[in-house]
């Protein structure tokens, strides 16, 4: 997928310093005086409204939206964390709701479609606002996280390497929990649901087993920590892992079993996520009733 091209760089901001005579009260903006009506607790408040609440939705993201342009971070985090959220649900859930919400929310023109361009579009869209975010505090650690689950949309690894890295940032955020957890666990579902869905497409003579074997095992780089190169370089035989010392590579069996672990920390978490863990759950059952005997055909 084209990758949007997004700076980190932190902008420079010139301040103009206007002097006022004593005793006058400052000069305020109009975006100013009605951010003052999105006190934190409100901002607070927003993000408890579900996403399937189309009108909270949309008054909240312009609460916020009037809280960021006057310069509040905690609005401009909140109104990034809510439209990743849309983001995801659109996505993980296939929720046409939402992704109307997001491209009204981002300001987007044109109808609200799915594909390539206009998930370029959103992304760009959402890594702009990330940005404008971080430079203006880059220690941001709400914002440096979402710039890592964002990149991995907008630039997918393309090597082995790239892979590790990338899965050991997502289980990094997963892990510690923060507001971006469940968006992290999302992108580690789909790489791997990706990766069974090749694996049960025959490709030359007799489906080529090894093959979809080796596609199979790119599972185990969201859903482990063990390095999985020595089963994806080449395939091994069982009597060749024990000769290694090494354990024969985990079956489709137990790797559903886990993929379907870390669906359930989405689906029975308390975010706005929750919907699109169970349509991944949902989803993965279908999966398997559907290709179980390929599957089988990988033991």
């Amino acid at each position: 997928m084209r990758s949007p091209a997004v700076s980190l760089v932190p902008a420079v901001v010139l301040w103009t310093v206007a002097s006022c005579t004593a005793g006058a009260s400052p000069r305020r903006t109009a975006a100013e005086t009605a951010a003052d009506q999105v006190a934190p607790a409100e901002r607070e408040t927003a993000l408890t409204i579900p996403i399937t609440d189309v009108e909270g939705t949309a008054a909240a993201l312009d609460r916020l939206a009037t809280g960021a342009r006057a310069g509040q971070l905690d609005a401009a985090w909140s109104r990034i964390h809510y439209l990743l959220d849309l983001f995801d649900d659109a996505r993980f859930a296939r929720d046409d709701t939402s992704l109307v919400a997001l491209h009204r929310g981002l300001g987007l023109t044109g109808r609200a479609a799915r594909g390539r361009a206009a998930t370029d579009a959103v992304l760009a869209a959402l890594l702009r606002d990330v940005d404008r975010l971080l430079a203006r505090e880059r220690s941001h650690v709400h914002g440096r996280a979402a710039f890592t689950v964002l990149r991995f949309d907008a630039h997918p690894p393309a090597t082995r390497s790239q892979v590790r890295g990338r899965m050991a940032e997502l289980k990094a955020i997963a892990g510690q929990g923060g507001p971006l957890a469940a968006n992290a666990r999302l992108r580690l579902i789909g790489y791997c649901t990706r990766a069974l869905a090749d694996a049960v497409v025959p490709t030359g003579p007799a489906g080529d087993s090894p093959s979809r074997i080796h596609r199979m095992m790119h599972c185990l780089y969201p859903l482990t920590d063990v390095d999985p190169e020595h089963h994806l370089a080449e395939r091994r035989s069982s009597a060749s892992d024990r000769r290694s010392g090494r354990a024969p590579p985990p079956g489709w069996r137990e790797l559903t079993r886990d993929l379907a672990g870390l669906i359930d920390l989405v689906a029975s978490g308390d975010t706005r996520l929750g919907r699109a863990g169970r349509y991944q759950r949902r989803t993965l059952a279908d999966f398997l009733a559907k290709h179980r005997h390929r599957l089988r055909s990988l033991e």
